[in-house]
């Protein structure tokens, strides 16, 4: 017993029609290796035996081709009608082809779909060679014809050919046929499909593409829930890919911005810089775009550099200014409410308990308060497009959406698409990606705009004006004056002049009054909770302010909304260490 596996690319067309497969030749038209719309004729341009071959059916698509006399070589006429194949006949020895009603069912085979062998006996499953020929049954060819294979039975004939569709196979071996179907189906020994031609070996070819065919069958990649629709190559969905004023580096959307030639890497800002001009390790990197050396971070430092590249630091080891950052993997969070230290916390998974404060944050879902404060706070997984969140027990945004007011005056959230720079935003649309802040465009609040960070000189704070400013610069009150303008200036080293109009520090310092009523000030180390603070002294960190004493020149840092009777008083202030209870 055997089955006829290298027959399997030709005969694969016949076999989907029930047509006999067998072993031999005899009145019984058992067998034959090439009867029915199997085709024995090669691609156009081969050669053709113009002595014994007058027309025949292609091997690799079924349409009936023709032996020019002229060349000596294969010539396509052209695919049968819809619900005909193409079948060959050799009369008086010669090889003619016909388009003729496909058959329904499986049957004894004629004298002229066979070819000699031995003998041929009945079977279900398989057939074998007898001296007078033998049938075959509609299992044998289901055993032998799978619904991969037969697809390729319908390459020229389909629903929408029969709507006025003409497939095209010329110069195809296998691929689309412009209809919906196929022009073949490639042999073991060529497998490949490769721009209509069968090739051995394939080299796949994913430059520039996200997901979709890789020109040898495979994949060059799966979208992710976020984009979830391979598009031109491309992973498009909720999500809004940001690349304004960037080259490389990530686009917000799990993508890529562009990459880096040789001899350069991408910097934190998103810029191709020179591999060499990278920053080693203690260098430093105040106002530098350059990225630092690999396992080192652009850290804040209390010293005159300002900033240094820093070594990475792991899960349990203290972290922060003039140490280091912690390894993408976990999380720099203050080991207590007081901030008296900080240290790397591994990120949590969903259902976890998690904290600022001594516990660590989540990796792929939101810390949130599982009820009204004083209460616990719990990793939960956050919601797609259209899902409800920023409440109790309720998860943020996944990754390209932001929790946004379903309407102005609403008390509801919803997640909703993060716009690109320039777009629209605000309630009931969306928020933006990272690196453009939603401002409303006007003081009656009617529209509302993404706008990338405003550039050193520039005006801020304003409507229509991004709060934000670019890296190593912050948006400054020209004067001590209600609502007097603003500008982006230059941040400020500890030791260094600051004020209004001059510009703030970097979040290890605050700038102190040097003398009581001075209209600027220096940029001194900011403390934690009841350290030493006044003028001319030291500042405090965020969150805590300077409750003065008698003398009303030195005190100690103190909670903010402590020292102001913030808590409780109707009004929801930010800035408290300890939960307001009226932010919720």
């Amino acid at each position: 017993m055997f089955r006829l596996r290298f027959y399997f690319p030709v005969l694969v067309g016949l076999c989907a029609m029930g047509c006999a497969i067998g072993g031999g030749s005899g009145s019984g038209g058992g067998g034959g290796g090439g009867g029915g719309p199997a085709g024995t004729a090669g691609a156009d341009g081969t050669t053709c035996i113009k002595a014994s071959q007058v027309s025949a059916c292609s091997a690799a698509t079924g349409a009936q081709v023709v032996c020019d006399p002229a060349t000596g070589q294969w010539k396509t006429l052209g695919p049968c009608p819809a619900g005909k194949v193409c079948k060959e006949s050799f009369p008086a020895g010669k090889t003619t082809a016909n388009c003729e009603d496909a058959p329904t069912s499986g049957g004894a085979a004629s004298d002229s779909q066979t070819s000699g062998g031995d003998s041929g006996s009945t079977g279900s499953d398989t057939v074998s060679g007898g001296d007078t020929g033998g049938t075959t049954t509609d299992a044998s060819t289901k055993d032998e014809a799978t619904v991969a294979d037969i697809t390729v039975v319908k390459d020229e004939a389909t629903t929408k050919d029969e709507g006025g569709c003409t497939p095209n196979c010329a110069d195809k071996e296998c691929g689309d046929n412009g209809c919906g179907g196929v022009c073949g189906k490639c042999p073991n020994a060529a497998p490949n499909c490769v721009e209509g031609s069968c090739q051995a070996n394939c080299k796949p070819n994913c430059t520039g593409k996200q997901c979709g065919d890789n020109g040898c069958g495979g994949s060059c990649g799966v979208c992710p829930d976020f984009a979830p629709v391979c598009d031109q190559f491309k992973c498009i969905g909720d999500c809004q890919p940001n690349c304004g004023g960037k080259n490389c580096g990530a686009d917000g959307c799990g993508g890529e911005c562009g990459t880096c030639s040789g001899g350069t890497t991408c910097s934190a800002q998103g810029m191709c810089v020179a591999t060499g001009a990278t920053i080693p390790a203690g260098g430093t990197c105040w106002g530098k775009s350059n990225p630092c050396a690999a396992g080192t971070q652009c850290v804040v430092t209390t010293d005159s550099a300002g900033a240094k590249c820093l070594p990475d630091q792991n899960d349990g080891q203290a972290c922060g200014a003039s140490i280091g950052y912690c390894k993408t993997s976990s999380e720099c969070l203050w080991t207590n409410k007081g901030k008296t230290g900080a240290k790397c916390y591994p990120n949590l998974p969903a259902g976890s308990m998690c904290s600022s404060y001594g516990i660590g944050l989540c990796s792929d879902s939101s810390c949130v308060w599982t009820a009204k404060p004083p209460a616990s706070q719990k990793c939960f997984a956050d919601g797609g497009l259209g899902a409800a969140c920023g409440d109790f027990s309720m998860g943020g945004c996944k990754l390209g959406l932001e929790c946004t007011q379903d309407t102005k005056d609403s008390t509801t959230l919803s997640c909703m698409k993060s716009a690109a720079a320039g777009a629209a935003c605000g309630p009931g649309i969306g928020g933006c990606v990272d690196g453009a802040d939603c401002i409303w465009m006007t003081a009656a609040k009617t529209t509302a705009k993404c706008l990338p960070p405003a550039e050193p000189g520039a005006l801020c704070g304003e409507f229509g004006k991004s709060t934000a400013c670019v890296p190593w610069h912050s948006c400054a009150p020209d004067s001590s004056a209600q609502g007097a303008p603003r500008h982006c200036r230059p941040m400020k080293k500890v030791g260094e002049t600051c004020g209004y109009g001059i510009g703030f520090c970097s979040f290890v310092g605050q700038c102190v009054p040097e003398t009581a009523g001075a209209s600027s000030g220096k940029c001194l180390p900011a403390g934690p909770k009841g350290a030493t603070c006044g003028i001319g002294v030291a500042g405090c960190i965020s969150g805590y302010g300077c409750k003065l004493d008698a003398g009303m020149n030195t005190g100690t840092c103190q909670d903010v909304c402590e020292i102001n009777n913030y808590y409780g008083d109707g009004d929801c202030d930010q800035g408290c260490i300890e939960p307001d209870p009226d932010c919720f």
